[in-house]
């Protein structure tokens, strides 16, 4: 798997060398060509292994003929924090948008959680909306007929501020703080978290999202008020949307 020394703009605005990050890397139009299955390439700063998190990343170009790998993904590590998140671009740009969307909304995400870093939901919140703002003037015409979900996840210790050094790392005779995992959603990118006691043990699997999907009982009914309409499954294909403009996945 290709990978490239790059650090990511969310680091910028964090405590410098505190952060470690792996993330996809863009895709260009000549990716469009690259066989199936093909291995998307891998952005990363920092020493890598002295991350105190472990994580296994594949992201492969699908069996769509005209279509590059859309899919995205970012992790930003701290000694105290892991946030992280998976995106799938759909339309003609949706993978210009999902890279866009992954370099931007973590950095969001971040400012907002320095000065309120317990009040995760109004964070995601105002962090997507003014990413949707930010689309529509920086993306144009590629935000308006393209897009991406969205789901994002952090792993953190209570009480963790993300805005100094002395966060860092515990000091000597601190008592560990609980470990809490939060996590947000838009569209249908989907998240668990598993556990099981000890290697003999069964895995406990628990799903972090609800999916967006069109024919979801709420979701329906917020398409139809807004005027959409909702094509059933069928034949083995997924609900979908449709608007009088054109059809939505």
């Amino acid at each position: 798997q290709h990978c490239n020394p790059q650090q990511h703009p969310a680091q910028s605005i964090q405590t410098p060398g505190a952060v470690l990050s792996v993330w996809g890397a863009a895709t260009g139009e000549s990716d469009r060509f690259l066989p199936y299955f093909a291995q998307k390439p891998v952005n990363f700063d920092g020493e890598i292994s002295t991350m105190q998190h472990r994580m296994g990343i594949c992201s492969h170009r699908g069996l769509k003929p005209n279509s590059p790998n859309q899919d995205e993904f970012f992790a930003l590590s701290r000694a105290d924090s892991l946030l992280f998140g998976v995106l799938d671009g759909h339309g003609t740009n949706g993978h210009d948008v999902a890279h866009w969307a992954q370099e931007h909304l973590p950095m969001l995400i971040m400012e907002r959680l320095r000065r309120a870093p317990d009040a995760w939901d109004s964070v995601v919140k105002t962090s997507i909306r003014d990413l949707c703002t930010r689309a529509k003037e920086e993306l144009a015409s590629k935000a308006v007929n393209s897009g991406t979900t969205i789901t994002v996840a952090m792993l953190d210790q209570l009480g963790a501020k993300y805005c100094s050094e002395a966060n860092a790392a515990a000091a000597p005779g601190d008592v560990p703080r609980p470990m809490r995992l939060r996590c947000a959603f838009l569209g249908d990118s989907v998240a668990v978290h598993a556990k099981r006691r000890g290697r003999s043990s069964p895995w406990q699997v628990v799903s972090l999202v609800d999916s967006h999907r069109p024919d979801r009982a709420d979701e329906k009914t917020r398409i139809e008020a807004a005027g959409g309409v909702v094509r059933p499954s069928r034949d083995g294909c997924p609900a979908r949307l449709i608007t009088r403009e054109w059809g939505l996945a």
